[in-house]
C-alpha cells in the first residue's frame, strides 16, 4: 500500500514565497494530519494533478481570496473535493530535497 496525501487546504499570500498546504498522510488504517511547505513553483503541478483526478469540477472554484490594503491571501479549501489524494511519491517529484520537508507530522 502507497502513502497518499490527503490534501485539505493550501495557503499563500502575496508576499511569501511558500506555500503551505495541510492535509493528512493515509496509509493503510494509520492517518496522521501534516503540514507541508512547499515553493510556488510546486503550486501549479499540484493543481493540474487535482484537476485530472476531478474532471468534472473546476478547481479554481475552490479558491477564496482575503484582501487588505498591502497583502492578499489565498486559500484553496478541498475538504469537499471527492478526489483529494496525491501519492506522497508523486509529490517528492515536483521538488528538491531541501524543499520536500515536513513542519508538522
Amino acid at each position: 500500500m502507497e502513502t497518499q496525501f490527503e490534501i485539505h487546504k493550501i495557503k499563500f499570500n502575496s508576499l511569501s514565497d511558500s506555500v503551505i498546504i495541510n492535509g493528512n498522510i493515509l496509509k493503510g488504517i494509520l492517518n496522521s494530519e501534516l503540514i507541508l511547505r512547499v515553493q510556488h513553483s510546486v503550486l501549479n503541478r499540484l493543481l493540474n494533478r487535482l484537476q485530472e483526478q476531478n474532471p468534472n469540477v473546476s478547481i479554481n472554484d475552490f479558491l477564496h481570496t482575503f484582501a487588505d490594503h498591502q497583502l492578499s491571501d489565498y486559500e484553496f479549501n478541498f475538504e469537499s473535493l471527492r478526489n483529494n489524494c496525491i501519492l506522497s511519491n508523486e509529490i517528492k517529484k515536483f521538488m528538491t530535497d531541501e524543499e520536500y520537508r515536513f513542519i508538522r507530522a
